[in-house]
């Protein structure tokens, strides 16, 4: 029962969920701003930007009837989960937030159900409510188990807490896709709301803070390679290109167990993507708007997931994107020369080849100039420079003292960076959704150590025979793509064939077989300058394992061409003028 002054029947119900006046819908003209949720005409409608864009989303009905003094709305299936003051105890702040945090998130999944409930609170105004009973039964059952792994922390007792002493001032935006996608770099940390995971260097995952969901639940994880958080799940890459997931599976999210030649994964609120080495896209999960609609996606080398949209980057630098195009979310049809992109719940960022930063919502990203990465969040986005160094074009999110930075992945709630050492830090967003998600202490993570390596269009002789061929010089070694030398020694008595296309972890040469050519050899250099990233490549020549020093450079592993030519025994040796000259008829000399 809602009681309170100048109700009408034709009028509408604007509720302050969190007690914040920074959240919802803005307006400063009224006398109470910060609006989270609307009641109008039989609907339930929530505002998820901090704004003063009048643009609600329509949760569902809901039957509020209006008795004949008018001054009493009766809300009928209506959640209450209890109310707030204005008041904080800061003694036993961390122990009340994990309580609310329970409860808020516990409503927040009340908010998709099907046959739709209502919530909201008035400054402790409502006195009954009626909800359906298997619904409720379902919630309850995730608050214990909530609880039950909250208590698994440490001496914290709930029971004795009081709800009200907290002034909440949690953003219920939720960064559905708070990971970064960065181009030829592996997603080793990756960060929800309330918990955070990090990919170790056996291929096993750490997480820390709760997913109620199970988001979290990552232990028995082998061989990852590729780590991504969504809303209430959670997706690993395997080194064989399957995926695995947890957490909820409402929608079919983590329907994941057929996929197979993966190479990029992204999560979203209650849908999954997968980008596969051939460029196309698959996905599992809600199609709401349509945004899971990404069967003719080709040429794709990036992927990304928000709430109710889903983004790509094509391989020539422009970008899609499909869903629901709310205020211009969708809006990257005139993209071009993008790097790598990045989705919060409510934005897209591109990173161009430049440095200079584009996204969809036109906010100012400005200071993210010079970016050689970039993670969007909830109201904040932030950009890793080349000194190791992080920037963000908020100023509630405070990384001055960070250095040595490689990695780095945003959420609503916190900040995540990987060091080149190995170690983690993390700055809060705000002080609000405080689940030990900041907790990070010991953490020592997988590092990719990549250089930056230059093409070189190098003269090589065969026997005489002239051609050229792209090569990667790193410290001072030239290094060679298998492929382009099978091909260039087709005909010679040292000929050899290869079994794989140079990509996959095991590659196998085989003596005087016939190499099958695929069309894409012997191109020439385009002079760019990419990331080499040190590579355990398992190679067998006759069935031999040998040890080669290998490196991935834009999609490709290539390898020591000294190291190859003594393995082959071929003579090979490199003349002044950066010319290569391989002779198959004699011995490969020191």
């Amino acid at each position: 029962m809602l009681q309170g002054s100048g109700l009408e029947s034709e009028g509408s119900i604007f509720i302050d969920f969190d007690n914040n006046s920074k959240t919802g819908y803005i307006e400063s003209t009224w006398t109470t701003s910060g609006l989270d949720y609307l009641i109008s005409n039989g609907h339930l409608f929530s505002h998820s930007a901090n704004d003063n864009s009048w643009n609600w989303k329509d949760l569902g009905t809901t039957n509020v009837v209006v008795p004949e003094s008018k001054m009493v709305y009766e809300a009928k299936d209506v959640i209450i989960m209890g109310t707030q003051t204005r008041k904080r105890r800061e003694t036993d702040r961390r122990k009340q937030l994990m309580k609310k945090s329970i409860r808020r998130i516990v409503m927040v999944a009340a908010l998709v159900i099907v046959s739709m409930t209502t919530i909201f609170d008035l400054s402790a105004n409502i006195v009954s409510a009626k909800v359906n009973s298997s619904d409720m039964e379902d919630m309850e059952k995730q608050m214990e188990e909530a609880l039950k792994r909250l208590d698994e922390l440490g001496d914290i007792d709930f029971d004795n807490m009081d709800p009200s002493s907290t002034e909440s001032k949690t953003n219920t935006s939720t960064d559905a896709s708070a990971h970064a996608s960065t181009i030829e770099t592996d997603m080793m940390i990756a960060t929800g709301d309330s918990f955070i995971l990090g990919l170790k260097t056996d291929g096993t995952v750490l997480s820390t803070g709760i997913s109620f969901y199970g988001a979290d639940q990552v232990s028995d994880w082998t061989n990852i390679t590729v780590i991504s958080c969504g809303f209430n799940h959670s997706v690993g890459l395997k080194s064989n290109g399957t995926v695995v997931a947890v957490g909820t599976n409402s929608s079919g999210e983590c329907d994941v167990e057929n996929w197979k030649d993966i190479k990029m994964i992204a999560a979203g609120l209650d849908f999954t993507l997968g980008l596969k080495k051939n460029g196309t896209v698959v996905a599992t999960g809600s199609n709401d708007y349509g945004k899971i609609e990404v069967e003719a996606w080709k040429d794709m080398v990036s992927i990304a997931a928000g709430s109710n949209f889903t983004a790509g980057l094509k391989s020539d630098g422009t970008v899609l994107a499909i869903g629901k195009d709310c205020a211009g979310i969708l809006d990257v049809s005139d993209w071009t020369d993008i790097a790598s992109i990045s989705v919060s719940f409510d934005n897209i960022l591109g990173l161009k080849k430049d440095g200079t930063v584009v996204n969809t919502m036109r906010s100012d990203t400005t200071l993210l100039k010079d970016a050689i990465s970039i993670s969007a969040s909830a109201g904040y986005a932030a950009g890793l420079k080349k000194d190791g160094t992080v920037i963000t074009n908020t100023d509630t999110v405070n990384t001055s003292t960070w250095k040595d930075i490689i990695a780095i992945s945003a959420s609503g709630n916190q900040l995540v960076g990987l060091k080149k050492d190995g170690t983690v830090v993390v700055t809060a967003a705000n002080d609000i959704l405080d689940m030990g998600q900041c907790d990070v202490t010991g953490w020592k993570l997988k590092v990719v150590n990549d250089i930056k390596t230059t093409t070189t269009n190098y003269k090589i002789l065969v026997n005489g025979t002239k051609s050229t061929i792209e090569t990667y010089t790193i410290q001072k070694n030239i290094y060679i793509h298998i492929n382009d030398l099978a091909y260039l020694l087709k005909g010679t008595k040292k000929k050899f064939a290869v079994t794989g296309d140079g990509i996959k972890t095991t590659i196998k040469l085989t003596s005087k077989g016939d190499y099958k050519a695929t069309g894409s050899e012997i191109k020439k250099s385009d002079g760019k300058t990419r990331a080499a990233i040190k590579k355990s490549i398992n190679i067998y020549i006759d069935g031999k394992k040998v040890k080669l020093t290998a490196y991935k450079i834009n999609g490709k592993i290539y390898f020591n061409l000294n190291d190859v030519m003594q393995k082959l025994n071929i003579k090979v040796s490199i003349s002044e003028k950066n010319s290569i000259i391989i002779s198959t008829k004699k011995d490969y000399v020191d």
